[in-house]
């Protein structure tokens, strides 16, 4: 991300799901995006800043990666549902789906 000074991360939850570590972590993102996806952003951030610093790179680089909005996009959800079935389940609110097609 640093080479190609990209800003976004996309994260598929399946493979996030398959490292053991990290499976309640899949299973808690859908549920509380709103809470989840800036920590994950943050963390992301920090892991560049930490790596910038163990390269032992310049400031101007260390500040351009400080100033960046990082952002992660989750994708890949298996709980795909319709427009139509979501009108009927007022929990869905804060949950992160993914539309089907």
């Amino acid at each position: 991300m640093r080479q190609t000074h990209l800003s976004s991360l996309n994260l598929s939850i399946p493979d996030l799901a398959a490292y053991p570590e990290s499976r309640n972590l899949s299973y808690q993102l859908p549920n509380y995006p709103a809470e989840i996806v800036p920590m994950m952003d943050s963390v992301l951030r920090d892991i560049l800043v930490e790596w910038v610093l163990e390269d032992k790179g310049s400031d101007d680089e260390l500040r351009e990666i400080e100033e960046i909005g990082w952002k992660v996009r989750p994708y890949g959800l298996d709980n795909g549902r319709g427009m139509r079935g979501l009108s009927c389940l007022p929990h869905t609110d804060d949950r992160t789906w993914s539309w089907r097609h």
